[in-house]
This record gives structure tokens, C-alpha cells and sequence, in this order.
């Protein structure tokens, strides 16, 4: 989609990785602040920026973030977040 930024298509191959290995829980939705992939809420919500990538907890890709990660770091903060957040009985 052209409305889906750099930073999403940059951690998407690892995040997907760490999804197949059960580290992040497949709820987790990387996507553009419009959510046409994903409409509705879900635990874990993350939207590619300029800026790196928002994370929202329990919104949909048009809620306000709780907090923003950089590019460099976003897989392994995604992991971190979604089994803090989601928990291991999840995955």
C-alpha cells in the first residue's frame, strides 16, 4: 500500500520471524495509522512512522500510541512489548 511507511516494511521480516519461532503472539498487527489490513482493536497494535514505529495497547491503528520505538530496535521492543503485555499463555 502506498500509505505504508519504510519502518514497517524494514522490521516486518523479523517480526514475522520471531512470530513463526512463538516470541510474538500472532494478535500482534504491524501496519499503516489507516488499519485497512486491520481494522478492529487488538492487544498490540503497532503503525510504521517516520519517526520509528507507535505502539498502542489494546487500540486499533487509529488510536493514540502510548509510546514510540526507534527502527533500530523495534523487533526486539515489539517482542519484549507483546510478551509483557500479552504474556506467554498467549503465544
Amino acid at each position: 500500500c502506498p500509505s505504508g511507511l519504510s519502518a514497517a516494511a524494514q522490521i516486518a521480516p523479523e517480526v514475522a520471524s520471531c512470530m513463526q519461532k512463538g516470541v510474538v503472539p500472532k494478535t500482534l498487527f504491524p501496519g499503516c495509522a489507516k488499519g485497512c489490513a486491520h481494522p478492529p482493536p487488538a492487544a498490540l497494535t503497532i503503525v510504521g512512522t517516520a519517526e520509528g514505529c507507535d505502539v498502542i495497547h489494546n487500540g486499533s491503528a487509529r488510536a493514540a500510541a502510548q509510546s514510540t520505538i526507534g527502527h533500530a530496535d523495534a523487533a526486539a521492543e515489539i517482542a519484549r512489548l507483546a510478551r509483557a503485555l500479552i504474556g506467554d499463555h498467549d503465544v
